[in-house]
């Protein structure tokens, strides 16, 4: 896997990745499994902006039901152990309070997520501050405990999509700020370098991430 700054001219390839944190990765090995994928990312490394500093979690019973199936279905390669890389997830445990006035509202966080989340359960307020103590017990009516929160260990997910794109003889261009796109005949396109305009990529897919 190429990993510098120097793209080559007319590199054709079947799908052009557009940045280099985690989504653009994920996308990029998955697809070079069946297909030749070069990601392109304008800062000198991958993972650069935010997916560098996220506090990355895995949580089952999130957001919305949609989401939350995404993730599930997600957690078997999570919980994978992939060659030569450490765990990916590790305990964290994920404490949710009301205070007073919020009572509806937790009844009906727990009747949405329990059905995802098995071991979700309702505590009181006491028990809210054993886990967490500098909570003010003044207001605080209770909560909902979910041990099956998990930490993701984002440096190491990021090291398993770069080992998959170099497996499948694929392509990280770092330094490389896209500037332009135009269709090239059918299905094709020209992807361009800002400073280098002669720079080109020619691919029948682009993904913007």
């Amino acid at each position: 896997m190429s990993n510098s700054n120097k793209i080559n001219h007319k590199l054709d390839d079947d799908v052009v990745v557009i940045g280099a944190g985690v989504a653009g990765l994920a996308a990029g090995d998955f697809l070079s499994e069946q297909a030749k994928v070069v990601v392109l990312e304008q800062e000198e490394q991958p993972a650069y902006h935010s997916t560098g500093r996220s506090a990355a979690l895995y949580i089952e019973g999130y957001e919305n039901p949609v989401v939350a199936g995404l993730t599930a279905q997600s957690g078997g390669f999570f919980r994978t152990q992939h060659e030569g890389a450490r765990p990916l997830l590790h305990d964290r445990g994920g404490l949710a309070i009301a205070v007073e006035g919020q009572e509806r509202a937790l009844s009906k966080y727990l009747s949405i997520w329990q059905p995802f989340c098995p071991n979700l359960k309702p505590l009181t307020a006491a028990e809210c501050r054993l886990i967490c103590p500098i909570l003010d017990n003044k207001k605080l009516i209770g909560g909902a405990y979910d041990p099956d929160w998990k930490s993701i260990d984002t440096h190491e997910l990021i090291q398993i999509y770069l080992r998959g794109l170099r497996n499948n003889q694929s392509t990280l261009q770092t330094g490389h700020e896209v500037a332009a796109l135009a269709p090239r005949g059918e299905g094709g396109g020209a992807f361009m370098n800002q400073e280098k305009p002669r720079n080109t990529c020619n691919s029948t897919s682009l993904i913007d991430v």
